[in-house]
Parts: C-alpha cells; sequence; structure tokens
C-alpha cells in the first residue's frame, strides 16, 4: 500500500495507508471501514460538506476536482459484469443516468465479503474489480431515477467530484 498525498487532501484526519490493485480483498474492506470512520462518520468529519461519498472503479485516468462522467445503466442484461464495452455503440445507447455510479462508502454492506463468495477471500482488490484506476469520490445530490434496479450498496451521485485517486 502506498501513502495518501494529503497535500491532495489536506483535510483528511491522518494519513492511511492506500490500497493497491494488489491489496488484498479483506484489506481493502478494512480500508474501507477505517476512511470511513476516521473521515465521514468521525465527529470531526472532513468531508461534511459532501452528502454523499463513495469509492469509483473505473479505467478513465481523472485527477483531484475533477468532475465525473455521467454512468450509463442497462437493466436488461442478465449478470451486471456483463457491461458493454466503453465506447461501443452497445454502450453508447445506454441509458444515460444523471450522476456517476458508485460504491456508497455510507453502506454497511460494502465492509464484507458475502459468505457465497468466501472462496476469494485471498483475492485481490483487481480480482473483484478489475479495473485501472479508483477513486474516491462525493457530491451533494443523489439520483434516484434508477433506484430500483441499482445494485445493494450502489448510489448515483450527481456532479461526482473527484476527492482522493487511490490508484
Amino acid at each position: 500500500m502506498s501513502t495518501l498525498n494529503v497535500s491532495n487532501t489536506s483535510s483528511l484526519i491522518s494519513s492511511l495507508p492506500l490500497p493497491t490493485k494488489d491489496t488484498n480483498i479483506l484489506d481493502f474492506f478494512a480500508f474501507c471501514r477505517t476512511f470511513y470512520d476516521e473521515n465521514i462518520s468521525s465527529p470531526l468529519n472532513n468531508y461534511q460538506s459532501y452528502e454523499y461519498i463513495g469509492f469509483r472503479f473505473e479505467d478513465k485516468d481523472r485527477q483531484p476536482g475533477e468532475i465525473c462522467d455521467c454512468s450509463r445503466h442497462n437493466i436488461e442484461r442478465v449478470d451486471e459484469r456483463d457491461f458493454p464495452a466503453y465506447g461501443s455503440e452497445e454502450y453508447n445507447n445506454s441509458a444515460l443516468m444523471a450522476g456517476t455510479s458508485v460504491w456508497d462508502l455510507k453502506c454497511e454492506n460494502n465492509y464484507h465479503i458475502p459468505s457465497y463468495l468466501d472462496f476469494m477471500s485471498h483475492k485481490t482488490v483487481y480480482d473483484y474489480f478489475p479495473c485501472k484506476h479508483l477513486y474516491i469520490v462525493a457530491g451533494y445530490q443523489a439520483d434516484n431515477t434508477f433506484i430500483d434496479s441499482l445494485d445493494e450498496g450502489e448510489i448515483v451521485i450527481v456532479n461526482a467530484e473527484v476527492l482522493i485517486k487511490v490508484y
């Protein structure tokens, strides 16, 4: 794990070791819990001006302060991992959301591996989330247009801003 560069995120309480693609998934979930406990649920909430905060896994390279693109939605897919390739005709024809789909840091269920996935507890972050980059993003408003079809622990943040580029 590398260490968080607090010059980009001066409001953090402490420098947490940041996960990498090769970090064990259990250690990643421990990072999520610690980050949430120290920086969001704390009385000294470093991100108190943001109503919504989450993780965004994607291949696009972004920098802190950048506003993420709106996500696409394909409700017809049987398997949530079966999403069309970025930029493909099928992708471009998918419904455009009003914000960016993220993994909600406030959702307790995002900090453990479900029992049916215990056999994968030795895997890495990249094994679970095969993307080039991981960001902590936040915003002031969520969009509930697709709420019935979002995954558990998933939210859509309108104008999601990159706070931290984890890797």
